[in-house]
């Protein structure tokens, strides 16, 4: 308890939380006096009502101000029958002033508070934590005013007494365990599992928790942008390579208990057939768009065999296909967009040694394979 103490006491001179005067109530006993002048002298308990009665002056409304704000009333009542009279209001014997402490602490109830208390010395009244600090979500509320929170983390391990509140009679300090909801994670991550994470849990939060995707020097490629949450039976999809790589937390999907986060492997693949250096299939990266100048670099550059002027780029929706072409050289020589396409999913780029005959070609084992179900008008 002597280190709580002082952690509260060193928390308490570094907050710029000031003393909140006195407010007189029901059951405070005061007494007034005027110098040399004993006629108005008394002594009495403020009842239910909230007056007192003076001698000579009469009631006055005591319940609900200050010691200072009574003895300016009365000195200026005073001012009509005496020359510079001199009041004295004392506060004889305060009287018992409570606040609450709930939830998870040793004794939860209502608690005698003493002059100058903050909300961790009514924490210790109350016995204590009965939860680890880090779990704890403490909020102090008090009527009329929004309810605050109070970091007691911060206050017990780094006597940084900011959320240390000075409190006041009527308080009601919470302190409750922090929410949980159990989630899995599944797929190419490093540490697959069942996670418990505190609330707001968040689809970023489970994959930092479970250790991050699989690097992409390891045999399974991971696709952030295919992740997805499995609530319920139905599947939302989650672009996580936005979030992480790009920053767009707005995209970011809120865990419910039980659900199933799920990094797929990549498998967004384009196909570059025909005059260039190595053919054959590449994956499209997760966190960037992949254009035709890409696919052309990657898979080793065009053949001096290979006919720039018109690359055909194949592109299927469904059952059917659709042929685009494009004139690379226009891109080449006046970096023209529009003849540098953005490539999709399952695109097919050819390059054609002549325009017509090694095309008709490719179709073929294209066909054969099932990479390509149905060629529209070519």
């Amino acid at each position: 308890m002597s280190w709580l103490l002082a952690v509260l006491l060193s928390a308490a001179a570094r907050s710029g939380d000031r003393p909140h005067p006195y407010v007189l109530g029901v059951d405070d006993v005061i007494s007034i006096s005027v110098v040399r002048h004993p006629e108005y002298a008394c002594s009495m308990p403020i009842p239910i009502g909230g007056k007192v009665s003076i001698p000579v002056l009469g009631e006055i409304v005591a319940a609900g101000r200050t010691i200072e704000d009574i003895d300016k009333e009365l000195t200026e009542r005073l001012a009509d029958r005496l020359n510079h009279p001199e009041v004295a209001v004392t506060l004889v014997t305060p009287r018992m002033r409570m606040v609450a402490v709930i939830g998870d602490v040793k004794t939860p109830g209502n608690w005698p508070m003493k002059p100058e208390w903050r909300v961790t010395e009514a924490v210790a009244a109350a016995g204590g934590l009965m939860i680890p600090t880090e779990k704890s979500v403490c909020r102090l509320y008090r009527q009329g005013e929004p309810d605050r929170e109070v970091r007691l983390s911060e206050i017990l391990r780094d006597g940084e007494g900011a959320t240390n509140f000075q409190l006041r009679e009527g308080d009601t300090i919470s302190v409750q365990s922090k929410k949980t909801v159990r989630v899995y994670v599944a797929g190419c991550v490093t540490l697959p599992g069942q996670y418990d994470l505190d609330e707001p849990a968040t689809a970023v939060i489970a994959l930092a928790k479970a250790g991050g995707q699989l690097t992409t020097s390891q045999p399974v490629t991971p696709s952030l942008s295919r992740a997805f949450v499995t609530r319920n039976g139905k599947k939302i999809p989650v672009n996580l390579s936005d979030v992480v790589q790009k920053g767009q937390v707005q995209k970011d999907v809120p865990l419910e208990d039980q659900d199933v986060l799920t990094i797929p492997p990549l498998q967004s693949k384009v196909a570059v057939f025909g005059e260039v250096g190595t053919p054959g299939w590449y994956e499209l990266p997760d966190d960037r768009d992949v254009y035709l100048s890409d696919a052309l670099a990657k898979s080793g550059g065009i053949l001096r065999s290979g006919v720039m002027a018109s690359i055909v780029i194949l592109k299927r929706d469904g059952p059917k296909t659709t042929k685009l072409t494009y004139d690379f050289r226009k891109y080449l020589k006046n970096a023209d967009a529009k003849s540098n396409p953005k490539l999709e999913p399952d695109d097919i780029v050819v390059i054609n040694a002549s325009k017509r005959t090694d095309f008709e070609k490719l179709l073929a084992p294209l066909l054969s394979i099932g990479v390509i179900n149905t060629i529209g008008k070519l």
